[in-house]
């Protein structure tokens, strides 16, 4: 059992972290404060999975489980719930949930191994969480927690629609039908923003300001429903983008360092040489 032998280990030390004589930044903590630094973990271990290294992936993997485990420890600490429980519900969870793996193990399942495919396994997940577990509610959108970033919540509202049959269906023109709609919502946005520019009174101005955040907003959601639909997730997607840019941007800034050019507008020509540098070497 060297799994479990190194969970306790763990265990033991986020315990010894948080007691009194433990680490002052440790003890500070609470679960409301954790929450970025768990987002950021699982961020970073996504884009260690992405790169493809296992000795990077090990270490991103054990921050995000670190951090989970700090914070379920802050509230056995508070009464809420234990390790224990959290872990044990867990596993009750994942067999309740697979009855095609482990048979019927709750009241309402009565049928195992009827998912053969992906496909059927996601069904008979949502088909359990709603039927068996009582997460049923007025609208299948219901599960989608507001409180997620706005990117993953579009993704995943699509996503729950899409179940329903509410999607582009496949075939000979869909893509042409998909990067349609999003030129119909980008043209829309061009549209918004021109009469936002000849707005007259502050009024006007503001009325006109909140319609073109909401077409920037429809470019934003169509452009997700494209990745989605292309099978490509727009949260990795953009924090992908997102490492790039930065990875190229400090390039840009370490040269004009070197070559003794300061950062601002009137050297942008070449900061943009440098970047097409940076784009050229695939850095």
């Amino acid at each position: 059992m060297e799994a479990a032998d190194s969970f306790q280990s763990l265990y033991d030390i986020v315990v010894r972290l948080r007691s009194p004589g433990g680490c002052p930044w440790d003890i500070e903590q609470t679960p409301l404060s954790m929450r970025g630094a768990l987002v950021e973990e699982s961020f970073e271990a996504s884009e260690a999975i992405s790169d493809g290294e296992p000795a990077h992936v090990m270490e991103e993997l054990g921050d995000v489980i670190q951090n989970a485990l700090l914070i379920a420890y802050m509230y056995e600490q508070n009464g809420g719930f234990t390790v224990a429980d959290m872990i044990r519900e867990t596993g009750e969870k994942l067999i309740r949930r697979h009855p095609h793996v482990f048979g019927a193990a709750s009241e309402g399942i009565s049928e195992a191994g009827k998912a053969e495919t992906p496909e059927q396994v996601l069904a008979q997940w949502d088909r359990i969480k709603r039927k068996v577990e009582g997460r049923e509610g007025e609208s299948v959108l219901d599960a989608v927690s507001p409180g997620l970033p706005p990117l993953a919540r579009a993704a995943k509202l699509q996503k729950k629609a899409a179940k329903l049959g509410f999607d582009w269906q496949d075939g000979p023109g869909s893509a042409a039908a998909i990067w349609g709609k999003v030129r119909e919502e980008v043209s829309e946005t061009e549209e918004a923003l021109d009469a936002l520019g000849t707005a007259g009174t502050e009024a006007e101005r503001e009325r006109l300001r909140l319609a073109a955040e909401e077409e920037f907003g429809d470019i934003l959601f169509s452009m997700v429903n494209a990745a989605r639909h292309f099978g490509i997730d727009p949260v990795l997607a953009l924090n992908r983008s997102s490492a790039k840019f930065s990875r190229r941007f400090r390039y840009v800034e370490s040269e004009m360092k070197k070559q003794g050019i300061p950062l601002d507008a009137d050297h942008l020509k070449e900061m943009d040489e440098l970047w097409d540098r940076a784009k050229g070497e695939r850095i």
